[in-house]
C-alpha cells in the first residue's frame, strides 16, 4: 500500500493523527524519539510523533516482505513533506551515532529487539514505552533483565482507557475474520479458546451480534470442547506457547478426532495449531499457516487506521510521561505513580 498514492487515505490518515494527538494532549517537543519507519499504515508512528512536536524522530528500518527500505525512506519523506513536517532520519544501522541520548525508544518491530547492545548505545538514559498491554510481554522483544540492571524503566499501555477502548476492538477482529471464512455470526455456535483477557472481549462482541458462544480455557484444558457441534472454534491464546489444537496438543488424540469432526472451521487469531493435520481431517483452518507464538495472525490495522493510530499515539504519549518524570528526577514509585497519573499507562508485573 503506497499511502502517497492515494490522496483520500492520506486526509484521512492526516486527519486521524490530529484527532489522536488532541485526544491524548500529547506533546513531545523537546525530546528525541527513536521509532520504526515501516510500511502501509505503520508508516503513521514517526509522523505521529513530529506532528507532536518531537525535537527528532530517528526510524529504524530494514528490508522485509512488506516493503524494501529504499521505498519506506521515500514514501516517508514525502509524507513529511507534504504534511510541512521536518524530515526524520532514517537509518538501518543499530550501531549509528545518532542515536545516542534518545528520551525514548519504542518496542515497534523495525526497533526490536531492545537488546543490551543497542540499549547501552542509545544510553541508559531512554525509556521504553512497551506499546502493547503489560501482560502481553514476548520473549525477546526487550531485554527486561538488562533494564532492570541499569535502571531503564519500562510501561505498557492501557489499551482500554476509557478514552480510547483500543483492545475491545480485538472482538471486532475476531468479528471480520468470522464474516470472511463465510459465517453469518448470528445465529452461529462458537467456542473460543482463550485463558486471557482476548477471550472476553471476542465473547461481548460476538455474543452482541448474536452469536452463541460460549468460552473455553486452558485452566481445565478445555473441557468439554469436543462435545460441541460447533460453527468455528476460535482460538486466543496469547500466553500459551505450545500447542493448542493437534495430535501434539492439548487438544489430541481422540478428542482431537471429534472436535474437527464436528467442527466447521478453526479461527486462528493467536495460538499454535497443527494446520495440516486439521486440514487433512476436511475442517477448515483460517488464516492456513501455522502462527507464531505471542503473535497475532492479524492486527489491528486491518480493522483500518484508527485502532492503530491511537494505539501507537497512546504509546507515544506513555512515553512522554515517562520521560518528563525522568527529567524531574523521578524514580521508584514515585516515577511510576507520576506516569500512571498523566498517561494511558500500565505497569509490567516483570519489571515492577
Amino acid at each position: 500500500m503506497k499511502i502517497s498514492n492515494d490522496a483520500s487515505l492520506e486526509r484521512r490518515l492526516k486527519k486521524i493523527c490530529n484527532e489522536s494527538i488532541e485526544l491524548l494532549n500529547l506533546d513531545l517537543s523537546g525530546l528525541t524519539i527513536v521509532t520504526e519507519a515501516a510500511s502501509g499504515l505503520f508508516i503513521t508512528t514517526p509522523l505521529i510523533a513530529l506532528m507532536a512536536g518531537a525535537k527528532e524522530v530517528v526510524c529504524l528500518t530494514k528490508d522485509t516482505v512488506y516493503g524494501q527500505v529504499s521505498e519506506i525512506k521515500s514514501e516517508l519523506l514525502e509524507l513529511s513533506h507534504r504534511w510541512g513536517l521536518s524530515n526524520p532520519t532514517i537509518i538501518t544501522d543499530r550501531s549509528s551515532p545518532v542515536l545516542k541520548n534518545a528520551d525514548v525508544i519504542t518496542n515497534l518491530g523495525m526497533v526490536r529487539p531492545l537488546d543490551r547492545s543497542l540499549l547501552n548505545h542509545i544510553g541508559h538514559q531512554v525509556v521504553i514505552p512497551y506499546m502493547c498491554e503489560g501482560w502481553e510481554i514476548r520473549p525477546g522483544d526487550l531485554d527486561f533483565a538488562f533494564c532492570q540492571e541499569v535502571d531503564i524503566p519500562v510501561m505498557g499501555t492501557n489499551e482500554d482507557a476509557p478514552e480510547m477502548m483500543i483492545f475491545s476492538q480485538c472482538g471486532m477482529l475476531a468479528l471480520k475474520m468470522t464474516l470472511e471464512i463465510g459465517l453469518e455470526v448470528a445465529g452461529n455456535k462458537i467456542a473460543i479458546l482463550s485463558s486471557d483477557h482476548f477471550g472476553k472481549v471476542i465473547h461481548k462482541t460476538l455474543s452482541n451480534v448474536g452469536a452463541h458462544c460460549k468460552l473455553f480455557t486452558s485452566t481445565n484444558h478445555y473441557e468439554g470442547l469436543e462435545k460441541g457441534k460447533w460453527d468455528a472454534v476460535i482460538v486466543a491464546e496469547y500466553c500459551r506457547g505450545d500447542v493448542i489444537i493437534g495430535n501434539d496438543g492439548i487438544i489430541s488424540g481422540t478428542r482431537f478426532n471429534e472436535l474437527i469432526e464436528n467442527t466447521y472451521a478453526i479461527i486462528q487469531l493467536l495460538g499454535v495449531n497443527e494446520v495440516e493435520k486439521i486440514k487433512k481431517l476436511m475442517c477448515k483452518v483460517y488464516p492456513e499457516k501455522t502462527l507464531v507464538p505471542h503473535k497475532m495472525s492479524r492486527t489491528l490495522a486491518d480493522l483500518g487506521p484508527r485502532p492503530l493510530i491511537l494505539l501507537h499515539a497512546a504509546g507515544l504519549k506513555v512515553g512522554e510521561a515517562m520521560a518528563r518524570a525522568r527529567q524531574k528526577g523521578l524514580s521508584g514509585g514515585k516515577f511510576y505513580q507520576e506516569v500512571l497519573g498523566k498517561s494511558p499507562s500500565q505497569l509490567i508485573e516483570y519489571i515492577v
